[in-house]
């Protein structure tokens, strides 16, 4: 009896919600964000979407590949674009980017690079088992308000992705 107490109670919390979550579609969530990452995405297919909130907004993160590397968009409800995030190649990396990077994640044997909105780049890279990232404009001078990130943790309220 009470395996089937157990079976009963897993539907009724399945079917009010209550103990599945489901991860967001682009028909889920508002349409000015869906067209909003369809936009960006272009021609690419979104393999992920998910809701955050940042610092008191709630953001739609859509997800793609294009030419194997990755991409990704934020955008609010209303489908304005917070973030966005474009894995690139080192050989596309700017000289001073990548020598700037390569002197803060010393100790690093793989260096990901993703240009972000505007004229900047992180770095990212796993050194002693930990992960660090670096944001270098493309003169390879630190961003403003950069804090080299020298651990897992994140500092954000929801994911660790800064504005």
């Amino acid at each position: 009896m009470t395996l089937l107490r157990c079976l009963l109670m897993t539907c009724v919390l399945a079917s009010c919600g209550g103990a599945v979550t489901h991860e967001p579609t682009l028909d889920s969530i508002p349409p000015p964000a869906a067209a909003a990452l369809t936009a960006q995405a272009g021609a690419a297919a979104i393999i992920n979407v998910s809701r955050e909130m940042e610092h008191g907004r709630e953001l739609y993160e859509g997800a793609w590949m294009e030419d194997g590397l990755e991409r990704e968009a934020k955008v609010t409800a209303t489908g304005e674009l917070v973030e966005l995030e474009i894995q690139v190649r080192e050989v596309d990396v700017p000289g001073p980017v990548r020598v700037a990077a390569a002197k803060s994640l010393e100790g690093a044997t793989t260096i990901k690079y993703v240009k972000l909105k505007g004229e900047l780049y992180e770095a990212e890279a796993v050194i002693n088992g930990k992960e660090r990232d670096v944001t270098l404009t493309a003169s390879g001078a630190p961003a403003a308000g950069d804090g080299e990130d020298d651990d897992d943790d994140d500092d954000d309220e929801s994911d660790g992705d800064q504005d």
